[in-house]
C-alpha cells in the first residue's frame, strides 16, 4: 500500500498513533514499549510527521482513541487497537483471541470509551485530554 511507505519500519508489524500530550496515551504507549521486546510496533504520536495525514485519517479521532495500522493497511481503534497490539507482544499474545470472546469486544470498548472520556483535564497538555462524548 503506497501510503504506508515509510510511516512502518521494515522491522515493525504495526504502526500505533497515540495523543502525545495526554498522558495516560503516553503511559499507555510506555507500558507497550517495556514489554515489546524487539520492535514489532513503531509508536508515534499524532502531533509528529505526516501519518495522520497521509493515512487520510481524522486527529481528531486519533486524538479521542489510540491507532494502529497494520501491514496491510487495516485501521484498528480504540479498544480494538490495544489488542490488536498486544497481540504482537510475546507474553500478551494470549490476550488476542479473548477479544472474540462473546461479549467481551463490545465491554472492552465501553470501558475503553468511558476512561477515555473522563481523563483527567489537568494532567493533560494544552487541553487536549477533552474528547467529546458521543
Amino acid at each position: 500500500m503506497d501510503t504506508l511507505d515509510g510511516l512502518i519500519p521494515s522491522d515493525a508489524a504495526l504502526l500505533l498513533l497515540y495523543d502525545g500530550h495526554c498522558s495516560i496515551c503516553r503511559g499507555s504507549v510506555e507500558f507497550l514499549r517495556r514489554r515489546q521486546g524487539s520492535q514489532r510496533l513503531h509508536m508515534q504520536p499524532l502531533q509528529e510527521g505526516d501519518a495522520v495525514e497521509r493515512l487520510g485519517l481524522d486527529p481528531q479521532r486519533v486524538r479521542e482513541e489510540l491507532h494502529v495500522i497494520d501491514r496491510g493497511g487495516q485501521v484498528f481503534q480504540g479498544a480494538d487497537a490495544v489488542f490488536r497490539a498486544l497481540a504482537e507482544l510475546p507474553r500478551w499474545r494470549w490476550t488476542g483471541p479473548l477479544f472474540s470472546v462473546p461479549g467481551v469486544g463490545p465491554v472492552s470498548r465501553r470501558v475503553y470509551r468511558f476512561i477515555a472520556e473522563n481523563r483527567p483535564q489537568d494532567e493533560c497538555e494544552s487541553g487536549a485530554c477533552a474528547v467529546r462524548r458521543r
